[in-house]
């Protein structure tokens, strides 16, 4: 770190130093420094992969600073276009390692919403919101989210078979 902070001109502004010297602050520790660099990375990098990886750590960086709700917001730029299904995913599941769960329940609403063409994505982010409501206890909630899921899926297919046991259970 006292080396990389010794550069200077080009070398110094270019986000993927920003990235390499901010990891290494996490590493150490030094969480404010990390979440310093990390967002200059962030603001320079145009990867959408490389700023998701980056606004994954970046988040978790603050949150250990305790700015839970700068982590969220930095978070939320991983599906900064929203049609982004994958990166929507990787928001969902950030959520809910963090326990944000009404968060969580409203990524994997826009899941559900952009995948409308695909029946079988939305059932498994139904049955994602399901779990959550049974998990806080939501039971009413929960059962008719697992009836919502079941309605788009064959009987007989694995996945109906597996939301009816869940369905059950919500009762």
């Amino acid at each position: 770190i006292a080396y990389l902070k010794q550069v200077e001109g080009a070398a110094a502004s270019d986000p993927e130093f920003s990235l390499l010297l901010g990891t290494l602050y996490g590493d150490a520790g030094r969480y404010a420094e990390c979440a310093e660099q990390l967002t200059v990375a962030l603001e320079g990098l145009t990867d959408p992969d490389r700023r998701a990886d980056v606004a994954r750590g970046l988040g978790d960086a603050l949150l250990r600073l305790g700015r839970v709700d700068e982590a969220a917001k930095t978070w939320e730029r991983i599906a900064e276009d929203g049609s982004d299904v994958f990166a929507l995913q990787a928001l969902a599941e950030i959520y809910e390692r963090h326990e944000k769960w009404t968060d969580a329940i409203e990524t994997r609403r826009r899941i559900v919403d952009a995948s409308a063409d695909n029946a079988y994505r939305q059932c498994r982010e139904l049955r994602a919101i399901g779990d959550i409501q049974l998990e806080r206890k939501e039971y009413a909630d929960a059962a008719a989210t697992y009836e919502r899921a079941l309605s788009l899926v064959a009987p007989g297919n694995w996945l109906f078979a597996d939301l009816k046991g869940r369905l059950i259970a919500s009762y």
